[in-house]
């Protein structure tokens, strides 16, 4: 990528963050300040830039039934470079359901999150995963929860808008996001 990309990239997410600090209520002040504060961690030389999935929710992931295995992730049509982590909110999305009563994780999501994070430590190798970068995954697992739960596609206006407190994806910003009235964003497990 070249470093007129990456710093549009960097300015994008960056103006995004900034957007949400500003219209988040206030309980979300404390991690938003946070984000805003660090995106330049994930834009250094150090961290890897890789092909981000946009909208890896559990319905573009295609499982053979019979076996559990993943066989084919589907619409890659908003599909960009970014600082790996920001999809890591799908990974919280498969370990438990939304519904009218709030969030609820799967009774086995601890083990579950803890076997995504050996086998992603595995298939890297876990000299290569460090405390330092294991900090810079679990920045840009809160920025894409930010930015994926954060906004809201306006219909009338053909953009996103930050999210309300009545829009749906709301719920998942309060399940998943540290905030100041003692709300405890999911356990990370790695």
């Amino acid at each position: 990528m070249d470093e007129r990309a990456l710093a549009a990239c960097r300015d994008e997410i960056s103006r995004d963050l900034n957007l949400l600090s500003d219209s988040l209520p206030p309980r979300f002040a404390k991690v938003m300040l946070r984000l805003c504060k660090d995106v330049d961690g994930l834009f250094s030389s150090s961290y890897p830039l890789v092909i981000t999935h946009d909208d890896l929710c559990e319905m573009n992931v295609l499982v053979d039934p019979s076996t559990g295995h993943i066989t084919g992730i589907i619409d890659w049509v908003d599909a960009k470079f970014r600082p790996f982590g920001l999809a890591l909110w799908g990974v919280e999305n498969v370990l438990g359901h939304m519904d009218s009563e709030g969030w609820h994780y799967c009774s086995n999501h601890e083990q579950l999150r803890k076997l995504f994070w050996k086998t992603f430590e595995s298939e890297v190798g876990t000299e290569d995963v460090t405390t330092e970068l294991k900090e810079k995954m679990e920045l840009a697992r809160l920025m894409g929860i930010a930015l994926r739960y954060g906004f809201v596609w306006d219909i009338a206006t053909g953009k996103k808008r930050p999210a309300l407190s009545s829009d749906s994806s709301f719920k998942y910003l309060d399940a998943f996001m540290e905030t100041d009235d003692g709300c405890a964003y999911a356990n990370k497990g790695h």
